[in-house]
């Protein structure tokens, strides 16, 4: 039996990810894709080349294929491919068609996953084989829910078992009594923990919320930052009274801004004072608080606000700042290691800027291509196990 599954998530990307597996999924590719290069492809190949869907003289679409690892199914090889074509929904469908119509079977993402799983039931004594297909599988279900080509990148490379091949070969030096390496992989697992929080977010938006005083611009600042009007902005405290979402991406990262009531001491009425306590409570579940003030009010940033924060990463937004004459007065008091950026989110001012302090505060070490990273909270803690070097390796 030979299956096939489109990977990538249903938004429209650069990219789409098709994969096939299966006794005979070479034969299959063979006779659909045409290599620009010579020779055959071999396992851990990319190739360019144009597919046909078996008719070399019909409309041809440029791809390219890799050659994974193969699977051992009920102890039969099962060949796997990738094929990488354009993101839109119409190039994708016309390969699965291809590959329906030449014999493969098209399932969904969770299909998918669950039949990966199923190569690694035995949990209890899962092989170095195994070992292999359960990271891969779980790679699988966050890439068909990445959207961003940044995010699918990444996920596509544990795809493609990168972190898998550093959990078989971590395993296999830890269980050689005869080299003690033990101490070399701790190391190697903690330096691969520090994307751990990256990892996480492949599949799920970053948290960020917008928070601060009333009237101090959040509302025109989260239009801003999104580029379309998700909040209603009025001159006047106290107009936002719950909590509004909006979905964007962020230098390829995806976010889920919040903006929330204005924060203060004297609510005006019991409507107010339950958006101030949804605020609160946006802000205990953030990755990201963008504090935003008023630039041309006085602020007593150490007394009034950084308490309330809680230690929560935080950049701090001096909005307004078109109404400020001298904006070199505008400094954070003295020894506050919290960033600080200038914006008028009604002139666009800054906006830029900010975007930037976003993307590099959510993700301040970009991994190199090809790195393993952790993309679920089992893989996590099975590395921490290795660097902490406690407990069981084979069952985190």
């Amino acid at each position: 039996m030979i299956f096939t599954s489109l990977l990538t998530g249903p938004s429209r990307a650069a990219v789409a990810t098709i994969a096939i597996r299966g006794q005979a999924a070479t034969n299959v590719i063979l006779r659909a894709f045409q290599t620009a290069g010579p020779g055959a492809i071999r396992v851990g190949q990319v190739r360019y080349g144009n597919w046909h869907g078996g008719d070399p003289a019909g409309v041809c679409e440029s791809v390219v294929v890799s050659r994974n690892h193969d699977y051992e199914i009920n102890q039969v090889v099962a060949e796997s491919w990738e094929i990488h074509c354009h993101g839109g929904a119409v190039a994708a469908n016309r390969i699965l068609e291809d590959l329906k119509r030449l014999g493969a079977v098209v399932i969904d993402p969770a299909q998918w996953l669950q039949e990966s799983v199923s190569l690694a039931s035995d949990q209890a004594s899962l092989s170095k084989l195994d070992q292999q297909n359960l990271w891969i599988a779980e790679a699988v279900e966050v890439l068909s829910k990445a959207v961003s080509v940044r995010t699918a990148a990444i996920a596509l490379d544990q795809v493609r078992g990168v972190m898998a091949a550093f959990v078989c070969e971590s395993l296999r030096q830890l269980q050689n009594p005869s080299d003690d390496r033990s101490a070399e992989i701790a190391g190697q697992a903690a330096q691969i923990l520090r994307f751990a929080p990256l990892g996480l977010h492949l599949a799920t938006p970053w948290r960020v919320v917008l928070a601060g005083p009333p009237n101090v611009g959040k509302s025109s600042l989260i239009n801003a930052l999104v580029g379309y009007r998700r909040s209603i902005t009025v001159d006047m405290p106290g107009t936002t009274r719950d909590v509004l979402e909006a979905q964007t991406v962020i230098d390829g990262w995806p976010i889920r801004m919040s903006d929330t009531a204005g924060i203060r001491d004297n609510a005006q009425c019991a409507i107010e004072t339950a958006g101030i306590e949804s605020a609160r409570r946006e802000l205990d579940d953030a990755d990201l608080i963008l504090w935003v003030e008023d630039a041309s009010m006085p602020s007593n940033w150490a007394v009034d606000v950084a308490d309330r924060l809680n230690g929560k990463p935080t950049i701090r937004v001096s909005n307004k700042i078109d109404r400020v004459s001298d904006r070199e007065s505008i400094v954070l008091q003295e020894g506050s290691a919290t960033l600080q950026v200038l914006t008028s989110a009604t002139l666009g001012i800054g906006i830029d800027e900010l975007r930037q302090a976003i993307s590099n505060a959510l993700v301040p070490e970009v991994p190199c291509a090809g790195s393993p990273i952790p993309v679920t909270k089992r893989q996590v803690e099975w590395l921490k196990s290795v660097a902490d070097r406690r407990g069981s390796l084979r069952d985190p």
